[in-house]
């Protein structure tokens, strides 16, 4: 696998690692706010956390997957 191949799979990697803990974070945060945990803000965080891996992924996901379709193209 090239350079290029490793770095366009964990682009998307990461956006899919960001996704799930977005998408786990926002079922827990519901439950807590129904169950009326403390836990909240730190739900909060994970949120942040997981929206920002998101962010990145994407734009990781924008750079390296053409140059991965360029030099397969070669």
């Amino acid at each position: 696998m090239s350079s290029s191949a490793r770095a366009a799979l964990a682009s998307v990697l990461v956006f899919a690692a960001g996704l799930g803990l977005w998408f786990s974070a926002g079922i827990l945060r519901g439950i807590a706010h129904v169950a009326k945990l403390p836990i909240e803000p730190a739900l909060d965080v994970v949120l942040y956390l997981g929206f920002f891996a998101m962010v990145v992924g994407l734009v990781l996901t924008a750079v390296f997957v053409p140059r991965w379709h360029a030099a397969r193209q070669r």
